[in-house]
């Protein structure tokens, strides 16, 4: 779970800014999907999106602060009493957090995306159905072939110093070529469980 230490580098603020950001569009996503409860989320958040560290009360704060802007409402209608003094209302995205959630994906760059960003895109694109996966995977394969193929072939260095700017471009060809690799497997695994799913 989150917390306030600095890890892998970063500051404890950065830390929080990062947990705020993703509990946001996770919370705004997830609500896409069903209308939920705040406990409910809560509990259900680790498994939609097992990427993402992202604690209970960061969920909590994220709820509320959406509600102040409109992004999310309350369904009065919908309501639990638990209790004499308690009651559980659910929450819903509005027409203006459907916006603010699909500014935001039309303007993922899903090739430097962090990987709780990805795992949102193809989470909400499984939502669709199979064809939406496959046309995300799809996209972001033209996309690292274009990058690829815009980068320059490296000649070998023929000084020292040359070195570290030859080992930057390889690099970055690895780590397309890597990606390539991991597209074609999300594909082969989206058709598996395609067909999997059809009738016999």
């Amino acid at each position: 779970m989150h917390d306030a230490r600095p890890s892998d580098g970063r500051s404890a603020e950065g830390e929080r800014v990062a947990a705020a950001a993703s509990a946001k569009w996770g919370v705004l996503a997830f609500l896409r999907w069903q209308p939920v409860y705040g406990y409910m989320l809560a509990q259900q958040f680790e498994s939609v999106f097992p990427a993402w560290d992202v604690s209970p009360q960061a969920l909590y704060d994220a709820l509320a602060r959406l509600e102040r802007k409109g992004l999310i409402e309350p369904v009065p209608e919908e309501a639990r009493r638990i209790s004499s003094r308690c009651e559980r209302t659910p929450y819903r995205l509005t027409e203006k957090g459907e916006r603010e959630l699909e500014w935001f994906l039309q303007r993922l760059d899903l090739l430097e995306v962090p990987r709780e960003y990805f795992i949102l895109a193809v989470r909400i694109a499984s939502w669709n159905g199979s064809d939406a996966v496959l046309t995300l995977l799809d996209q972001l394969e033209h996309r690292v072939t274009a990058r690829l193929d815009a980068l320059r072939p490296p000649r070998r260095p023929e000084r020292l110093h040359q070195l570290g700017d030859w080992l930057f471009v390889k690099d970055q060809q690895h780590h397309l070529q890597g990606r390539l690799s991991w597209i074609q497997d999300a594909r082969e695994a989206a058709l598996d469980l395609t067909a999997a799913e059809l009738p016999q």
